[in-house]
């Protein structure tokens, strides 16, 4: 069915290219002026069906370019996938994208456990930080007192 669309389609279009050939060779101008009067209004009848028949045309051209397109549409539907013998084109790939979408939840879910990891390890290494700096900070403070009382210390132990 789809061939004798795209068959229809392509004389159509053929038909188009025919009917401009002639309507660009031909000035109607100048042959309405060389009309006798008499004829003048049976001639613009002759026009006036011309370009009446030129709109149908096109519009038909119009009409089974849709029809060729809605058939496309169809086929997608009742078409059957290469890849899944059970399923439409468009529900396979309706399938897929459903697929697509929990692939990229599932990956965005473990970026959010290592991310979750990463500032769960960060705090931990910030507490360990901060419990290293206090422990220096005594030892300092230690030292610095043994620094300064020593020479008390040595001037007690000579008396």
């Amino acid at each position: 069915m789809i061939t004798h669309a795209e068959t229809a389609f392509q004389k159509a279009k053929l038909a188009q290219v025919a009917r401009a050939n002639p309507d660009n060779a031909v000035d109607l101008v100048s042959i309405a002026s060389r009309v006798d009067a008499s004829a003048l209004s049976i001639f613009q009848q002759a026009i006036s069906l011309d370009q009446e028949a030129e709109s149908q045309a096109v519009e038909a051209t119009q009409g089974i370019a849709d029809a060729v397109e809605a058939i496309e549409a169809a086929r997608n539907y009742t078409t059957r996938s290469a890849q899944d013998n059970t399923k439409s084109i468009a529900e396979f790939r309706a399938v897929q994208a459903a697929q697509d979408v929990q692939t990229a939840e599932s990956t965005v879910a473990k970026a959010k456990v290592a991310s979750n990891s990463a500032a769960e390890r960060l705090l931990a290494a910030r507490a360990t930080l901060v419990e290293h700096l206090v422990d220096q900070a005594e030892a300092d403070a230690k030292a610095d007192a043994y620094v300064e009382a020593r020479p008390s210390l040595i001037l007690r132990s000579q008396s």
